[in-house]
């Protein structure tokens, strides 16, 4: 499983910053999930990777995990 931070990849990449830039970010979005093998998900979460990410995808990973 892939989750992609929608928001940002780093502390540089936040609104008003050095290296802020959403187009740049989609297309990285768009051409690994467009390489990717098809039984791998991938999705984005709303959210800075900085920020509460980490717990959000701990989350989505618990949903796969076998019962």
């Amino acid at each position: 499983m892939v989750v992609w931070p929608k928001v940002g990849l780093s502390t540089l990449d936040r609104r008003g910053k050095p290296y802020w830039d959403p187009r740049a970010d989609e297309a990285l979005f768009s051409t690994l999930g467009g390489n990717l093998d098809d039984r791998i998900p991938m999705f984005q979460l709303d959210s800075h990777i900085n920020d509460e990410f980490a717990e959000r995808v701990v989350d989505e990973f618990l949903k796969f995990r076998p019962r």
